[in-house]
């Protein structure tokens, strides 16, 4: 990553993965926005897991709404920016 910012200017990245590799790019504080689409519609028993395992190992993570805005359907596109802990 510091490669991509260094050579070729690289300032974001989206990524759309699973809990796992999430929980380990926040630990590592890479991730500075969180942008989480909710559809009205509860899928499958383990629906819960994705936001479950984020946490898993990390302190708490304060986020802070940037945007939402609503589309057709009950759709609902929530921006967040992840608050890093600053040193005391």
């Amino acid at each position: 990553l510091g490669d991509l910012s260094t050579k070729y200017e690289v300032k974001t990245i989206p990524i759309d993965s699973g809990p796992t590799l999430n929980k380990v790019l926040l630990g590592m504080g890479l991730i500075d926005e969180i942008s989480l689409l909710m559809s009205p519609i509860i899928v499958g028993s383990k629906s819960d897991s994705f936001l479950a395992q984020l946490n898993i190992g990390n302190p708490n993570i304060s986020l802070e709404l940037l945007s939402y805005e609503d589309f057709d359907k009950g759709l609902i596109l929530l921006r967040y920016k992840v608050l890093k802990e600053t040193p005391d």
